[in-house]
């Protein structure tokens, strides 16, 4: 028998490190998608197809991890089979790759094991991924097994409240850079100047969690017939400002900074990095989905002039509240 999980890409749009220390934050799942497909035999070791074969070791942890939080192994014999993996989410570019895989697996796992509750699975998934990162949010876990439009606010020691936002249509452009370094470096080099006190630092932080509950506000309302342009141009406002924060945090790159511009140059109503930063992946606010296909080709001329081959599809994206269009 056959188990299949799946798990989405994500795009953080507010709260991007402020999360990491008790702010909101507002992300969107995408429609690209990690999958994969657990054969459960009888040999006591995996048979992976599918990755490069130094993800073959944190595939292997991550199993043994959730065959124990799933109580899956009996005593310290260790299952085995055939695990296929499909991808279509870029890696290392800031749209969740890690996240996704680690919901994919603990998916599957919980469908072995007939377990639905979605919590328990987004749990066993946030313990995973601290395998590649040591203090996960449990935000992008969150988006790449719940799918949606979603607020969260940090509830340590707990999983994040997450709420889903069903009100303003959301109309965007998409796409990434290459990154400079990790997130995981970037992450930790921020923490050190928090640890080390710096004021500065906490006060960008601050305001970063600020706009995300104000962006989570505009999404949390629908606004009346015709007044979502008015929307889009606060969120665009939003977005401007918390790039602006961003990048005096030293997280931006002049790649990115030039996309953004070109942009809104081109109709976008604002823009930012999404993400942990040092390039990956970005997004841009349009008032409707006309204008994010006007953007989205402005910026796929630049990219080429640029010769950024290895950032993938810039495409228009919209999402839409439930029941709508």
């Amino acid at each position: 028998m056959e188990f299949v999980g799946c798990g989405w890409a994500k795009l953080l749009l507010f709260g991007e490190h402020a999360a990491v220390y008790g702010y909101p934050a507002v992300g969107l799942s995408l429609n690209a998608a990690m999958r994969v497909h657990l054969k459960p035999g009888s040999a006591d070791s995996w048979r992976i197809e599918g990755v490069r074969e130094e993800d073959r070791e944190p595939i292997l942890r991550i199993l043994d991890l959730l065959a124990e939080l799933s109580g899956e192994r009996p005593g310290h014999q260790r299952a085995g089979g055939t695990l296929q993996l499909e991808s279509r989410i870029p890696r290392g570019l800031g749209f969740g790759s890690s996240a996704s895989l680690c919901v994919a697996l603990a998916a599957a796992v919980a469908s072995r094991r007939g377990e639905s509750d979605s919590r328990r699975i987004w749990e066993w998934a946030h313990r995973a991924e601290r395998l590649f990162h040591g203090t996960p949010s449990g935000i992008d876990t969150g988006l790449a097994l719940l799918g949606g439009l979603y607020s969260f606010r940090p509830d340590p020691p707990q999983l994040p409240k997450a709420e889903r936002l069903t009100g303003v249509s959301l109309h965007l452009v998409v796409g990434a850079v290459p990154r400079g370094a990790s997130a995981g470096a970037l992450i930790g080099a921020l923490r050190e100047k928090v640890v080390g006190g710096d004021q500065g630092v906490r006060t960008v932080l601050e305001r970063l969690g600020t706009l995300a509950a104000d962006a989570g506000a505009i999404l949390r309302l629908r606004p009346e017939r015709g007044a979502g342009g008015s929307a889009a141009r606060d969120l665009g406002a939003l977005a401007r400002e918390a790039q602006e924060l961003l990048s005096s945090l030293g997280l931006s790159t002049p790649q990115l900074d030039r996309l953004l511009r070109e942009g809104q140059a081109n109709g976008a109503l604002g823009g930012k990095l999404s993400g942990a930063g040092g390039g990956g992946a970005f997004f841009l606010i349009c008032a409707d989905a006309e204008a994010a296909r006007g953007a989205a080709a402005a910026l796929q001329q630049l990219s080429r002039s640029l010769k950024l081959t290895t950032m993938g599809t810039i495409y228009p994206l919209s999402w839409l509240p439930d029941g709508d269009g």
